[in-house]
């Protein structure tokens, strides 16, 4: 080895060695979001990772315009266990829209683990998934329906 390839080598280091203690571990979480009914308005797409925060805060979020009739993603996530929740924004305003008194969603939505709706939103617990065990998910849009 060349007196310069060692001196190069000595000087970045440190650097090699930063960038691969980076800390904790991370790992793919693969998710899948079918059961569009037509390619107009955005997917809203949230992860939490706590009971605390559910359906307030989420810890990374994605916002997609509905390009195909499943959507698919990849989120880099610490050990831990996460909920996802989805919903298809049909009028790009950002939000959930809803009706009534009871607040009945009046776009589709879906959440992980397969979790449902019945007189409210699922918990977390509900909808919980544990990573890295669980390496991809599956998210089924339900579009809510009076009869």
């Amino acid at each position: 080895m060349k007196f310069s390839e060692i001196v190069f080598f000595l000087l970045f280091l440190p650097v090699l060695l930063m960038a691969q203690n980076t800390g904790e571990s991370v790992y793919p979480l693969r998710i899948s979001v079918s059961g569009f009914e037509g390619k107009q308005g955005q997917l809203l797409l949230a992860v939490y990772n706590s009971e605390h925060t559910f359906l307030k805060e989420p810890i990374k979020g994605i916002i997609k315009d509905i390009t195909a009739p499943v959507m698919e993603f990849t989120v880099e996530l610490p050990r831990g266990t996460y909920a996802v929740s989805a919903y298809h924004d049909l009028n790009r305003n950002g939000r959930l829209d809803s009706r009534t008194l009871y607040k009945i969603p009046t776009e589709p939505y879906a959440f992980s683990n397969h979790a449902r709706v019945r007189t409210g939103p699922p918990s977390f617990r509900e909808a919980m998934i544990i990573v890295p065990e669980t390496d991809s998910i599956a998210l089924k849009i339900s579009y809510f329906r009076i009869k």
